[in-house]
């Protein structure tokens, strides 16, 4: 078993801006980092769960696949910044990573964001590896100013790449998607927004089938759109999603075509008794529970289809076991279901 120290790579410190720094100095000043071995890695197992160990900007990570592999998220990552070189030693011990890992006693209670970096060095379970740190105080003056340079310098280039939706991500992603008017759905990572934005800003949206994509999508519940006039259309929901029902006319109003009226309604394929609720400025509410009257019977009937409500006529018993009837009105373009209606 040897003991190797891993050599430190300056383009993985503070994105490489340290390094532009220093070729920059005059020479009276050394660009040496006065490296010390800060951390020592023991092998405990013989075959790491995580083969690979980098530690780059700031960063230590444990990983199975090259940091550069497009579209990996390493599996294990520490934020320099969180410890010094006696807890990052304690956790990365604790963390079960088939390593005892142990700090040199020079460098108790310094930041552990001096480590020098390097990337996907291969831990091989019979090898004790050395980690260095650097010491110069020209390197801890320079560290914070190449940090800020590197993060300005990545905003740049996430703002450039941002030009572009496809290649958009994060803040500039959502920036997209408040241009479009069509924000990120709850659960969307980045991947998925890119593709969501690109298909509801290319498919038509102002024909009957569009429209159905386009609300079910949205509401994750089926629906119907069919042609019932002269530059009308019916958006209809079943009624066994009733109480689940979202108010649809804003986003209706929005991907219709213009000079076009709509309906909403509930759509029966034949005649059945359902749960009714009714929607008010509260929500949806379950219409037993109204205080006015009490709920006997419900009844949509599909062969005298009405837009509204539910369909047909509600036999609804009073108080004092009498019977009376609620029809449903027919509702001008857009409004909701039980604007308008007449008992008798």
């Amino acid at each position: 078993m040897a003991t190797i120290t891993i050599p430190y790579d300056v383009r993985t410190i503070a994105g490489g801006f340290v390094g532009k720094l220093l070729d920059n100095l005059p020479k009276p000043f050394s660009p040496s980092p006065k490296p010390v071995n800060a951390l020592t890695f023991v092998p405990t197992v013989y075959a790491p769960a995580y083969p690979l160990l980098s530690i780059k900007n700031g960063m230590l990570y444990l990983h199975t696949e090259p940091l550069e592999t497009v579209g990996y998220t390493p599996e294990v990552s520490f934020d320099l910044t969180a410890y010094n070189y006696v807890t990052l030693a304690s956790a990365l011990t604790a963390g079960g990573y088939g390593y005892t890992v142990y700090a040199a006693s020079n460098l108790d209670g310094a930041q552990a964001v001096m480590l020098l970096g390097f990337t996907n060095y291969p831990l091989n379970g019979t090898d004790t590896l050395q980690a260095q740190a650097a010491t110069s105080r020209l390197w801890k003056t320079l560290y914070p100013a190449a940090m800020a340079l590197s993060m300005a310098g990545q905003d740049s280039d996430n703002g450039i790449s941002s030009i572009s939706l496809p290649f958009s991500s994060g803040f500039w992603l959502d920036f997209w998607g408040d241009w479009f008017d069509t924000p990120r759905l709850p659960g969307m990572n980045d991947m998925q927004y890119v593709a969501y934005l690109l298909w509801n800003n290319r498919v038509p949206k102002v024909n009957n089938m569009a429209i159905e994509d386009i609300l079910e999508q949205q509401y994750q519940i089926p629906v119907q759109v069919s042609d019932t006039g002269s530059a009308q259309f019916t958006v209809y929901f079943y009624p066994s999603f009733m109480g689940q029902t979202p108010d649809v006319t804003p986003l209706v109003q929005k991907i219709k075509a213009a000079g076009t009226s709509f309906l909403v309604a509930y759509l029966a394929s034949f005649t059945e008794n359902y749960k009714t609720y009714l929607y008010n400025r509260y929500g949806w509410t379950d219409l037993s529970q109204m205080d006015i009257f009490r709920v006997s019977s419900v009844t949509v009937n599909q062969s005298e289809p009405k837009f509204g409500f539910l369909g047909n006529s509600f036999q609804l018993g009073g108080a004092s076991g009498g019977n009376s009837q609620l029809n449903t009105s027919p509702m001008g373009a857009g409004s909701k279901l039980t604007d308008t209606f007449t008992m008798h």
